[in-house]
């Protein structure tokens, strides 16, 4: 199972590139939201507003699935090796053992913002991305199992 672009799917320069090197530390459920927790010289939260879907062991898994959160749960302390940001792949942070992809169709909107990552502390960057803007500037209508 891989997360590849589409031909027409270029990359875009993106502050996911913040947390490549980072290690994912904590993974939080929020009621309605996901927040993952990433260590570096700085640490930085990914505030997932719909669910993504977790890469893991070969596998692909979505909120809902059994093996969702113990999928997303072994990806803590494994390191960011790779970032993307694609209109046709959404946000993608690969690990070396698996990755998590933010890639919402309508259905899973519960709002107007699909995700924030910001600095704790230091120079407080963040960037959010939102539904009509960007590589989210149109949403599939829905989503089916990557192959």
């Amino acid at each position: 199972m891989v997360w590849a672009r589409g031909l027409n799917d270029q990359p875009v320069s993106t502050s996911l590139e913040w947390i490549r090197g980072a290690e994912l530390s904590e993974v939080t459920f929020i009621l309605d939201y996901l927040c993952l927790t990433f260590q570096s010289d700085d640490t930085f939260r990914l505030n997932c507003f719909v669910w993504p879907r977790v890469l893991f062991g070969g596998e692909e898994y979505e909120f809902g699935d059994e093996a969702f959160r113990n999928a997303l749960c072994s990806l803590i302390c494994s390191e960011v090796i790779d970032v993307s940001e694609t209109a046709g792949g959404g946000l993608v942070l690969l690990f070396d053992g698996g990755g998590v992809r933010i890639q919402p169709c309508e259905r899973d909107l519960v709002g107007p913002e699909i995700a924030m990552l910001h600095e704790q502390g230091g120079a407080g960057r963040w960037d959010v991305w939102r539904v009509g803007e960007g590589i989210f500037g149109t949403l599939p209508e829905s989503k089916g199992r990557s192959t």
